[in-house]
């Protein structure tokens, strides 16, 4: 059905995720994987202000309000584990049932409210540190091994393993790594890389599958 607003929900399966970045990851995902169409919001506003894991209560309320949500069946919430991932889920929890009374009680975990079936989704994955740049890793270092040892032995030699937290040091290496492969366009941002640039990180990688897996389950 094509989307005649702006705002408008079109499928049964709505995706809520942090920032920019994450909606382009889920819909090159989804392409690439022939996986169920689902309509996919993130957190950030229109004005510039970015998202994050603290809203999004503020966004499901909002969601709410807006021209075919009431065809919603499930919902899925992905958010960054960061460094915490209990503290990171417990805080996705509270905001889903500040809005809907209940919340799944684990990540993965499908909590049926009402007519809805609400799913949380943490980043890499369950009880993983990290965030997107962490889910990525792998594929990247899957396309170009060779590049990736230089990087590696550049984040020794540079003293950043030793300055840097586990998730900077993710980002970090991922921004080595694409900018060393990517000399057309060295500070490409990743929601670039998945649209127009998916050779660089190719999401039928096998790093990805436990994600695809889950969202085929959304049919």
């Amino acid at each position: 059905m094509a989307q005649r607003f702006d705002n408008e929900i079109t499928s049964e399966n709505l995706l809520i995720c942090e920032g920019r970045d994450d909606v382009a990851f889920f819909k090159q995902l989804i392409s690439v994987r022939s996986l169920p169409h689902f309509c996919i919001r993130d957190t950030s506003k229109a004005r510039g202000e970015p998202g994050g894991n603290k809203k999004f209560g503020e966004k499901l309320k909002a969601l709410k309000t807006d021209r075919g949500f009431k065809k919603v069946r499930r919902i899925l919430i992905a958010a960054d584990n960061d460094e915490a991932p209990t503290a990171s889920f417990s805080s996705i929890q509270s905001q889903i049932r500040d809005v809907f009374g209940k919340a799944p009680a684990h990540p993965t975990m499908t909590e049926t409210i009402s007519h809805l079936q609400v799913t949380i989704l943490m980043i890499p994955w369950t009880a993983i540190p990290g965030t997107l740049e962490t889910l990525c890793k792998d594929a990247a270092h899957h396309v170009d091994p060779t590049m990736s040892a230089f990087v590696d032995k550049f984040l020794r030699d540079s003293g950043a393993e030793g300055r840097a937290t586990p998730i900077h040091r993710d980002e970090m290496w991922l921004r080595c790594d694409l900018s060393a492969r990517c000399y057309q366009d060295p500070f490409v941002g990743l929601a670039h890389v998945f649209s127009d640039r998916p050779s660089l990180i190719p999401l039928n990688d096998k790093s990805f599958n436990h994600i695809a897996n889950l969202l085929d389950k959304f049919k």
